[in-house]
C-alpha cells in the first residue's frame, strides 16, 4: 500500500509538472486576456454624459474630450456606448472559448504522448513476457539441446564389462585379479563389441547393461593386431549402437565419449572434437592407425563409443597418452575398420587370411613371471603348439625360447605380429629359437591364424 500512496505521489508530481508545463504554453493567450479584460474595465467604469439636442440652452456647452457623442450614422440612436461594451464583451467571451480549445487540444496531445510512460510505471506491458512464452515454442531449444537429446539416445547402447582372471603369486599361491572396461551393443539379441585387451586372459567375462543387470558373456571372437573383440550375452531387447561412417569424418566434428572410467563410473560422458584422423600410434609396441580426440579419457573407458553429433559411432576407444604434461590425447579404432574385423569375428570366430606360426605363445617381461614358468630371459616362449600347423611340422616345442624370425629380433609378442604383417599364409620363413641352452634353426610354412 506505502509503494501505491508513492506512486500515486510520483503521478501527483508528474501531474502537477503537466499543469506548470502548461500554464508556460497558456501563458501568451492567458496574459492577452487579462490585459483585454483590464481594458474593458477600465471602460466601464467611465461617466457617459451624451448631448441632448431637445435640452435649451442659451450658451453652447464646449465638448468634453472625456464624453462620447452620438454618431447620426450608427443604427442606434442613444445606446451606442453600452452596445460597443456588448460587443467587446462578446469577443472576450469568443477568444476565451478559444483559448480554451487550443488548450485542451494541447494538452490532449501532450497528454497522448506522456500517457505510454506513465502507464509503463504502473502496469509493465505484456511484451516483457514475450521471451519466455517463446522458450515454449521457438524451433531453435532442440538445437541447443541437441547434445542432451543424443545422449540420452546413445547412452543405453553402451555398457560395462568386468573379467576375472586366475593368477598364480610368486609362492605359487593362486588368486582371482580383476578388470573392469566398456563394451558397445551391436545387435538387439547381445552382441557386444569391446577390446582385446580388455579380455585379453580372462576366465570369467561380465557385462553390466545401464538398468544395473548383470549377464554372463560368452567371448565368440578376438584380434590382437586390431584390439577388437566380440561378446555375446543371452539377452533381447536391446538398443543397439548406429554404425557411422569412420571416412567422412572431418577435423573439427564433434565428439561424444561413454564409457565406464576406472571401471566404476558406468555411462560417464566426455564431449570433445575429432582432433586428426589417421594418427599412426604406438599401442603395445604395435602401430596403429587411429582416431584422436580431446575428449577425457581415461583408464576403464577401452572398449566405449566414440560417437558423432548424429549419435553414430565412429570409434572404439583403446588408447590413452600418459604423461604429467600431457592432457587431452585419446584415441579410438576408426568404426569402419572395427566393422572389418566384427564381421569376421562373428562369422568365422577370427580374422582370415592372417598369416600364423601355429603356436601359442606367452611373453616374460617381469621376475615375476619369470618365476612362475621358471625361465631365466625375458622375451617369448613357446606355451602350446597347434596340432597340424606350421610350429608343429617344423618341429618347435613347448619352452622354446624364440630369438627371430627370418633374422629379425623378437622380444615381445608384438614384435611376431609386425613381422608376419609382410607375410602371407604359404610363405616359408626361417625362425631362430633357444632349447636348453642351444640354439636351433627350424624352416616354418605360415598357415591361416585361427
Amino acid at each position: 500500500m506505502d509503494n501505491l500512496n508513492n506512486q500515486n505521489s510520483e503521478n501527483n508530481r508528474f501531474d502537477s509538472a503537466d499543469a506548470q508545463s502548461g500554464s508556460n504554453i497558456d501563458g501568451e493567450y492567458s496574459f492577452s486576456g487579462h490585459q483585454l479584460n483590464h481594458n474593458v474595465n477600465t471602460t466601464s467604469q467611465r461617466n457617459y454624459v451624451p448631448h441632448n439636442p431637445y435640452l435649451a440652452s442659451s450658451k453652447a456647452t464646449p465638448p468634453d474630450p472625456r464624453q462620447t457623442y452620438y454618431n447620426p450614422y450608427t443604427s442606434s440612436a442613444a445606446g451606442t456606448p453600452a452596445k460597443k461594451n456588448r460587443n467587446t464583451s462578446r469577443r472576450v467571451s469568443a477568444l476565451i472559448i478559444l483559448l480554451c480549445f487550443v488548450v485542451s487540444l494541447v494538452g490532449g496531445y501532450l497528454g497522448s504522448l506522456l500517457s505510454p510512460a506513465k502507464s509503463s510505471e504502473t502496469n509493465p506491458p505484456a511484451v516483457f513476457y514475450q521471451p519466455a512464452e517463446k522458450l515454449d515454442n521457438t524451433a531453435d531449444a532442440p538445437v541447443k539441446n541437441s547434445t542432451v537429446t543424443t545422449i540420452a539416445s546413445i547412452k543405453n547402447s553402451v555398457v560395462e564389462v568386468t573379467t576375472e582372471e586366475m593368477a598364480t603369486g610368486i609362492f605359487l599361491n593362486q588368486y582371482v585379479t580383476t578388470g573392469a572396461g566398456s563394451g558397445v551393443i551391436l545387435s538387439e539379441d547381445g552382441y557386444i563389441v569391446t577390446c582385446t585387451h580388455v579380455i585379453a586372459g580372462a576366465t570369467n567375462v561380465s557385462i553390466v547393461l545401464t538398468d544395473g543387470t548383470k549377464h554372463s558373456a560368452e567371448v565368440i571372437g578376438s584380434d590382437s593386431r586390431s584390439d577388437i573383440a566380440v561378446l555375446k550375452i543371452e539377452k533381447d531387447g536391446l538398443i543397439p549402437a548406429i554404425i557411422g561412417d569412420s571416412d567422412k569424418l572431418v577435423v573439427g566434428e564433434d565428439a561424444i565419449v561413454i564409457g565406464n572410467p576406472l571401471g566404476e563410473l558406468g555411462g560417464t560422458v566426455t564431449t570433445g572434437i575429432v582432433s586428426a584422423l589417421q594418427r599412426e600410434v604406438q599401442v603395445e609396441n604395435q602401430t596403429m592407425t587411429l582416431i584422436q580426440t580431446n575428449a577425457a579419457v581415461n583408464p576403464g573407458n577401452s572398449g566405449g563409443g566414440m560417437f558423432n553429433s548424429k549419435g553414430e559411432l565412429i570409434g572404439i576407444i583403446n588408447a590413452k597418452s600418459y604423461g604429467e604434461s600431457i592432457e587431452g590425447l585419446g584415441f579410438a579404432i576408426p568404426s569402419n575398420d572395427m566393422k572389418i574385423i566384427v564381421d569376421e569375428l562373428m562369422t568365422s570366430g577370427y580374422v582370415t587370411g592372417r598369416p600364423a606360426l601355429g603356436i601359442m605363445a606367452i611373453e616374460v617381461n617381469s621376475y615375476e613371471s619369470a618365476a612362475e614358468l621358471g625361465v631365466e630371459r625375458f622375451g617369448v616362449y613357446v606355451h602350446e603348439i597347434t596340432p597340424g600347423r606350421g610350429a608343429e611340422k617344423a618341429g618347435l616345442e613347448v619352452g622354446d625360447y624364440i630369438v627371430s624370425i627370418n633374422d629379425k629380433a623378437v622380444f615381445t609378442l608384438n614384435d611376431i605380429t609386425t613381422i608376419l604383417q609382410d607375410y602371407k599364409i604359404g610363405d616359408i620363413v626361417n625362425i631362430q629359437v633357444i632349447r636348453e641352452g642351444t640354439t636351433h634353426n627350424f624352416e616354418l610354412e605360415l598357415t591361416e591364424l585361427r
